[in-house]
């Protein structure tokens, strides 16, 4: 953890430059052929025109004090062949070692090395990252259509979040009383329409909300889950929605239907509308957390990406947190017992 504490050159926490570094520094792996950013559900269903290959997905991730800890998952893979095709050079090249029925052998041994060799730099090479904990690698194959054999890699990667207060003021300093239910969601509902990347906001059941169309996009929705009372505290459990309309590529030729350019050549735009949705979720925890002295966010802020979980359309990043508040238990004003 030491060497992410002195913050880099390049932002970390900004979803863009993680991706962009996975994809650029595994690109240049003598022995990966290509590397995408897609759901596994699509990444099943292609079939590319070299191997092996590469996929980076972001599953999760957390906003701590001074840190953002994410969950990543690498998918390596490679086609494995019969090892009745090995006398026809023209299907199968490779010379098996392991006479079995194919070569997943070889396959395994192969990638097992690619990703000591990423995770090792990863974890020496790079002043800005941390990886935490372990490196856990979970061997397949038959689990795509596509006739795959590899690892997926699965570990929680640390990097420094100054965690600044936002550019522009969301609430103004006054004198509230946050222990009341209205008040604490009148709070995050003006901070988030305040916010100039958010162009609507509901209050609700995440079910309603995804039945609606809006008029502006992108949109957030604010649910208190629980709540309770401490000795001098209330404690609100919160839930954030900020989701995005998902474009297809197929749209893109129409300026009518979709002007928006998509810098990650897939059929759609939900690597950007992860990142431009968690960045404001940053700002507003950030800012809740460091401009109001009458708020303390407490633990960690679980951020969870979803596409296709709402008949809408929309993808994007629920985040949880607990809100912590000052709660004097004055005395009622009445008499409630003789």
């Amino acid at each position: 953890m030491g060497n992410i504490v002195a913050n880099t050159n390049v932002n970390y926490t900004n979803y863009y430059n993680l991706i962009n570094f996975f994809s650029e520094y595994m690109a240049q792996h003598p022995s990966i052929t290509q590397v995408s950013n897609e759901d596994i559900e699509d990444f099943d269903e292609r079939e590319f025109p070299n191997y092996p290959v590469a996929n980076v997905i972001i599953p999760g991730t957390r906003f701590t004090e001074n840190t953002t800890e994410w969950d990543i998952s690498i998918l390596i893979a490679d086609k494995y062949k019969n090892n009745n095709d090995e006398s026809n050079p023209r299907t199968n090249e490779q010379t098996i070692p392991f006479y079995g029925e194919e070569d997943k052998m070889d396959v395994w041994a192969n990638l097992l090395a690619v990703v000591n060799d990423v995770t090792a730099f990863i974890q020496r090479g790079v002043q800005g990252f941390d990886i935490d904990g372990e490196i856990k690698c979970l061997q397949f194959h038959e689990r795509f259509d596509s006739g795959l054999a590899g690892w997926v890699v699965t570990f929680t990667l640390t990097t420094h979040n100054d965690r600044n207060r936002c550019l522009f003021d969301l609430y103004p300093d006054v004198s509230t009383n946050y222990t009341l239910y209205y008040n604490v969601i009148n709070y995050l509902k003006t901070i988030m329409v305040n916010h100039p990347g958010i162009g609507n906001v509901s209050m609700g059941d995440l079910w309603d909300f995804g039945e609606r169309q809006f008029p502006q996009y992108t949109i957030a929705n604010i649910q208190i889950l629980e709540a309770d009372f401490g000795v001098s505290v209330s404690n609100f459990k919160c839930q954030l929605m900020i989701a995005d309309k998902v474009k297809n590529k197929n749209n893109e030729s129409d300026p009518i239907n979709n002007t928006q350019t998509i810098p990650y050549y897939q059929t759609d735009d939900k690597v950007d509308i992860y990142a431009n949705t968690l960045a404001i979720i940053n700002d507003l925890t950030s800012f809740t957390q460091r401009s109001m002295k009458a708020f303390q966010i407490n633990d960690d802020v679980i951020c969870t990406p979803f596409a296709d979980r709402l008949d809408n359309g929309v993808a994007g990043w629920t985040a949880e947190f607990t809100l912590t508040t000052h709660n004097d238990k004055n005395r009622c004003l009445f008499e409630l017992y003789p």
